[in-house]
């Protein structure tokens, strides 16, 4: 059923795609799905306020992807909690070897954040102990940290050296700050796995997960190989999932100014909807995109 939507969509989006002419029943049927042409980077970058208090404020966590609608966003997302996790845990971990700021309670927290986010992507997406080698190894590299011949003159003069050698300098600092960060990978990447599982408080700020989102889309519309009417249909599931994500920050906000601290998982349904969509007048057209998802697996 859903081929023909899409079909339907594609037309109105990308009409140079194909021939194939929607009848008045499918466009009656696609309706709530539809944007306006153009979809791009340009209209990308305007479906989500990045600037906006609650944006800044608001607060995604990992239940709330069941709210989404893009199995391919909600990758994105949890993918983005599991990784930042992981830098989270090695500087805490770092911080205790170095014996600065000691406090185990943030590095086990990060470890079962990690896990937490990574149990909410796919079962084939999920980071494997493979991956999680390669991801701690990037995160220990320190980059050179980038000069010029005004401020490296001045450092050189200071210092009584050459230009070449305070050059020189910084990149054998940078690499042996390196060689030190990975000698701490053996143990910690055995120890990423002994968690306990415990319930914690696990969050991404609302526009990490927009600015996420806008990557998401940018990323499908021009990388993405395929039929163009199953790549529009994919940008429409987003860019709905992208007001999901406000009206949640939104609500969020509009929380804390009535004087109501937290809103975890477990309490999303407040006082204004059960249906986020709703506080915004979203209508999605959830049938349409269950037949769309299952259509899109299938093949």
């Amino acid at each position: 059923m859903f081929n023909s939507i899409r079909r339907a969509i594609a037309n109105i989006i990308a009409p140079a795609a194909g021939t194939v002419n929607a009848t008045p029943a499918q466009l009656a049927q696609v309706q709530t799905l539809t944007i306006p042409a153009n979809v791009g980077t340009q209209r990308a970058r305007s479906v989500i306020p990045s600037q906006s208090t609650d944006m800044k404020n608001g607060k995604f966590y990992p239940d709330h992807l069941e709210l989404l609608s893009s199995q391919y966003l909600k990758d994105a997302i949890a993918g983005l909690g599991a990784w930042g996790s992981l830098a989270k845990m090695f500087n805490e971990y770092a911080k205790m070897q170095n014996r600065r700021n000691t406090d185990p309670s943030k590095y086990e927290q990060a470890k079962e954040e990690f896990h937490i986010w990574n149990a909410a992507t796919s079962i084939d997406k999920q980071m494997s102990e493979e991956s999680v080698i390669i991801a701690l190894d990037k995160i220990a590299e320190v980059n050179v940290p980038q000069g010029n011949k005004d401020t490296d003159a001045i450092i050189a003069r200071v210092l009584n050296k050459d230009l070449a050698t305070v050059q020189a300098d910084r990149v054998t600092k940078a690499a042996k700050q390196t060689a030190e960060r990975k000698a701490m990978l053996a143990h910690l990447c055995a120890d990423v796995w002994q968690y306990s599982g415990e319930e914690v408080d696990c969050s991404l700020s609302s526009a990490k997960v927009a600015s996420k989102g806008i990557q998401t889309l940018e990323f499908i519309a021009t990388y993405w190989q395929g039929r163009p009417e199953a790549i529009a249909a994919e940008l429409l599931l987003i860019e709905s999932d992208m007001k999901t994500i406000e009206a949640l920050a939104q609500r969020e906000e509009d929380h804390v100014r009535d004087g109501i601290v937290e809103v975890g998982p477990g309490n999303t349904h407040d006082k204004y909807s059960p249906d986020p969509l709703k506080t915004k007048g979203i209508n999605i057209n959830q049938s349409a995109i269950d037949d769309y998802q299952a259509d899109r697996f299938a093949n």
